[in-house]
């Protein structure tokens, strides 16, 4: 019933069938883009390429160049600056977006410490401070629970995405990249929309949970690996 639901979730099965062999692969990865693809979400579509992208960022070379980890970096800038340069140039508010980022920036300072919650913002949407009824949330994955959940939800927040970025990081550093690629695929969907309703266990936290997993996971098989003295 919406595409910015729809089409995350085609973006997950792309960025976990990568991974997966045989049948398994295709089915996933065959599905997940006809979704994204059917839906016609402009964020399921950042979420695959960003899922591709860091998929081959993270391989041990690209043809007859090695990657390092000086050419990742710099690779990885200049992607990003044409990413945005594109953006900017084709379509500067993104869909509405920037307007709503900075209502719910002004709504976070009202109330920084605990935010203004849900009825606070569905009071600045009935108002005359805020825009129309489909602006109920911040379509940012920090931007919304800053306004909805103050700097103490916010830091729960960070404190999960950034522990699941050094475990899937470390991970990818020895190989296994499946966890990692999972989590960008969920971070860039994450620009334009925050899917995940905090409160509740929803399919949409999959991704998460899962590149956590895929990150721990791989780490500790490492570390069993290891001969001790």
């Amino acid at each position: 019933g919406n595409s910015n639901l729809a089409g995350p979730i085609g973006a997950f099965l792309v960025a976990y069938g990568l991974f997966r062999y045989g049948l398994s692969r295709w089915a996933m990865v065959f599905t997940g883009g006809a979704i994204v693809f059917m839906s016609d979400s402009r964020t399921g579509y950042l979420g695959v390429l960003v899922a591709l992208f860091v998929a081959v960022l993270f391989r041990p070379g690209i043809g007859r160049y090695q990657m390092t980890g000086v050419r990742r970096a710099v690779l990885f800038g200049v992607v990003a600056g044409a990413f945005v340069a594109l953006i900017v140039a084709f379509d500067p508010t993104i869909n509405g977006r920037t307007a709503v980022w900075s209502l719910f920036w002004n709504l976070f300072w009202s109330n920084p410490l605990a935010g203004v919650g849900g009825d606070g913002i569905a009071s600045a949407i009935q108002g005359d401070v805020f825009l129309d009824g489909w602006a109920t949330h911040g379509h940012n994955i920090l931007i919304d629970p800053l306004a909805r959940f103050g700097i103490f939800g916010v830091a729960a927040l960070l404190v999960a995405l950034i522990s699941a970025l050094v475990m899937t990081f470390r991970a990818a550093e020895t190989g296994q990249r499946a966890g990692l690629v999972l989590l960008a695929c969920f971070l860039a969907i994450g620009v334009t929309e925050d899917v995940v309703d905090w409160r509740y266990l929803g399919i949409q936290a999959l991704p998460l949970l899962l590149a956590a997993m895929l990150g721990v996971g791989a780490t500790s098989q490492r570390k069993t690996m290891v001969p001790t003295c």
